[in-house]
């Protein structure tokens, strides 16, 4: 090898491991499970304020971004590094069985039809070089083993199913695109044109549009979901940052969830540390929250309306108020509490970091902290993307939302 080959390849793995510290960091702070708030973890079973957290092993390396199954029974890790899925039962926590999946190209996120029996997998490939061989991977979760594989465009990342079950859509970052699967047959049947390097997807309440969050363009996508077209672009975020992690690109905006009732959606800008809250319909921008510094992994948690954002950089999770909403104000009539005092806070915080929570240093050392807000009420999941451990904390005892209703609720993803 002479000198200059030896400095590129210098350069090359140099870049290579600010990438993979990249990933970890974004990854720990990715904690999506849907309808369920997603706190802090440790390594060891420890009562914190009455709280006895539980541990599970899930015999998978690596996990990316995990998901709760629409009948509400598990809670999927995926795992990039091990190439399988860990499913974990919500009713008694404990591992019930893994399904292998085969290509490799680090296992990402994951998305169920709304009967729960097919799961569709991202292949991101984050750490791979290569530019074909990109894949979605499909799951019968009651075979439980792989059973198809759909080829895509390049480096899919994010993965939504439509409310009918019937479309599959998929993020492409290295295509830049989306690519539109039919979920009876397994082919694709469109490829859309986006922004730069799509990172997610979000699909709104009422089943019309599909919504992408384009990273290095720090923008939205409005896909139509009858005509399979973008119909509307929205700045969200600032574009030509690119610090930290230079070597990752310019770009912001990363995650995305949608409220189930009104439909606004809420996403996670990593570089200007900031939430921004979108009106789906009018195609503008309501709101723009100062959060955690680095913020990424975002979650929608219905039950309290509240807003949780989570930062694998400054180790942090961010408690936003969402104010009131039909759900809490039923919530509280069906368990015989008035709610005056707490709605009237809630009313006056809205789109505000109410709380900010140290998530540790992941060393196997209790919590430092627990929520004082609205989210006591919680059973809390964390999936530690590193350890590959889940931690889950019940609520407080004296909470009224339980770990069963948790469960068992029909919050939809």
């Amino acid at each position: 090898m002479t000198n200059r080959e030896g400095k590129k390849a210098g350069r090359y793995n140099s870049a290579r491991q600010d990438r993979r510290k990249f990933l970890r960091a974004i990854t720990v702070g990715l904690l999506t499970v849907k309808s369920d708030l997603l706190f802090t973890g440790c390594q060891t079973l420890a009562k914190v304020r009455r709280r006895e957290i539980k541990v599970v092993e899930l015999k998978g390396k690596h996990p990316g971004v995990p998901a709760i199954t629409p009948d509400r029974k598990y809670v999927v890790s995926v795992n990039q590094e091990s190439s399988n899925l860990s499913f974990v039962r919500l009713e008694d926590f404990t591992l019930d069985y893994t399904i292998n999946l085969s290509g490799g190209r680090q296992p990402w996120e994951i998305a169920f039809t709304p009967d729960a029996r097919f799961g569709f997998v991202a292949h991101s490939g984050f750490e791979d070089s290569k530019t074909s061989n990109s894949f979605i991977t499909v799951v019968d979760t009651a075979q439980k083993k792989e059973t198809a594989r759909i080829d895509v465009g390049m480096r899919p990342n994010g993965v939504a199913v439509d409310k009918s079950g019937k479309l599959v859509f998929v993020a492409n970052m290295g295509s830049h695109s989306v690519s539109v699967i039919d979920a009876n047959n397994y082919s694709v049947i469109k490829e859309i044109p986006v922004g730069r390097s799509p990172f997610d997807i979000g699909i709104t309440p009422d089943n019309k549009t599909a919504v992408v969050v384009n990273f290095m363009d720090s923008s939205l996508s409005f896909i139509d979901m009858q005509s399979l077209a973008v119909n509307a672009t929205l700045q969200v975020g600032k574009p030509e940052i690119a610090q930290p992690y230079e070597e990752f690109g310019p770009g912001d905006s990363c995650q995305i969830d949608i409220h189930r009732e009104n439909g606004l959606a809420f996403v996670s800008n990593y570089r200007t540390h900031q939430v921004v809250v979108v009106d789906t319909e009018k195609r503008e921008i309501v709101k723009k929250i100062d959060t955690i510094r680095f913020p990424f992994g975002i979650q929608f948690e219905e039950y309290n309306n509240l807003l949780t954002v989570v930062s694998g950089e400054s180790r942090k999770l961010g408690i936003v108020e969402l104010g009131i909403s039909e759900h809490l104000i039923e919530m509280y009539e069906k368990n015989k509490i008035n709610p005056q005092k707490i709605l009237e806070k809630a009313a006056r915080d809205k789109y505000t970091q109410i709380e900010a929570i140290s998530l540790g240093q992941g060393n196997g050392k209790q919590p430092l902290g627990l929520p004082k807000s609205r989210a006591n009420e919680l059973s809390i999941i964390y999936v530690d993307p590193i350890k590959g451990y889940l931690y889950n904390i019940p609520p407080r005892q004296d909470a009224f939302f339980s770990v069963s209703a948790i469960a068992t609720s029909n919050a939809g993803a």
